[in-house]
């Protein structure tokens, strides 16, 4: 999965900015961490830093909040302001359809990688693209709603990080324009979006009842 210097077009004519091998399934991208980065993030959630391999540690310790951002540059930009920042490849990258020998849709699952990641009831923070294009920006809204609530079966919180659309595109652009002070804020101000169980969904009245009670409120 890389971007080339000259995009290449797909069999449509359309312009792939983005290229990656077929045939592979989608894979969760966690860059290398330097040990003085490990060090801050280790600070900040009051966890020692034990082990050898970043993303290992970060396993062994589900208290450990995760960013999820789209793009691998939006990994290298979390890090850098030292929080785990890992990135799928596209809106969809953090769940795999499952299909019927027919080929109709069962529905979704997580990918491998991002289902060991969210194990232990485990924070996440959605930071993925913020297009305001109404299509895409729809293809967004449906693709973190399905994330999060798989996420939510394996027992996590799921939030979801903002910022100024019309200003940044990804959370790379957001880090780098807005700043770092920024990016802690959006954290903190994040949207809890985690799907309510399907046993605790409460169901409307029927429209009778509504009425009646609209009724006593208001006359």
């Amino acid at each position: 999965y890389f971007k080339p210097n000259v995009a290449p077009k797909d069999y449509k004519g359309k312009i792939s900015k983005y290229v990656g091998a077929t045939g592979v399934s989608p894979r969760l991208m966690t860059p290398n961490v330097p040990e003085s980065i490990w060090a801050v993030i280790a600070c900040r959630y009051n966890v020692e830093k034990t082990g050898a391999i970043f993303w290992e540690w970060i396993l062994d310790h589900p208290e450990i909040p995760v960013i999820i951002g789209e793009g691998f540059k939006t990994s290298l930009s979390g890090i850098s302001a030292s929080y785990p920042t890992a990135s799928i490849n596209g809106c969809h990258g953090g769940s795999i359809s499952i299909k019927e020998d027919d080929g109709k849709s069962q529905g979704h699952q997580l990918i491998p990688d991002l289902k060991v990641l969210a194990e232990g009831g485990r924070t996440i923070y959605l930071a993925l693209d913020r297009d305001i294009s109404g299509k895409t920006k729809q293809t967004v809204q449906k693709a973190t709603r399905i994330l999060a609530g798989l996420l939510a079966e394996q027992g996590c919180e799921v939030y979801s990080i903002k910022w100024d659309a019309n200003s940044y595109k990804g959370l790379d652009d957001f880090i780098a324009g807005a700043g770092v002070d920024a990016f802690k804020l959006a954290i903190e101000n994040a949207t809890n979006i985690t799907p309510l169980p399907k046993t605790e969904k409460q169901k409307l009245p029927p429209p009778l009842d509504v009425a009646d009670v609209v009724s006593e409120r208001l006359f």
